[in-house]
């Protein structure tokens, strides 16, 4: 979870940087690291999410099986 978070606050930062800068070639590659941390993070969320599924569906099944 801490990961995640980290690539969301890298991710808010690379898109004040956009903002901030005046060069436009640089401003859209921070635009694009600055997606690109975003959709690391959610993937990673989602990843998450469906490895404590599975962590709970197999303890549950040990539970049922003792």
């Amino acid at each position: 979870m801490m990961f995640e978070a980290n690539l969301r606050r890298q991710a808010r930062v690379c898109a004040q940087l956009a903002e901030d800068c005046d060069d436009p070639y640089l401003a859209e590659r921070f635009k694009l690291m600055a997606s690109d941390l975003a959709a690391k993070a959610d993937e990673l969320d989602e990843f998450g999410k469906l490895l404590g599924e599975r962590l709970d569906a197999k303890t549950t099944r040990r539970k049922l099986a003792a």
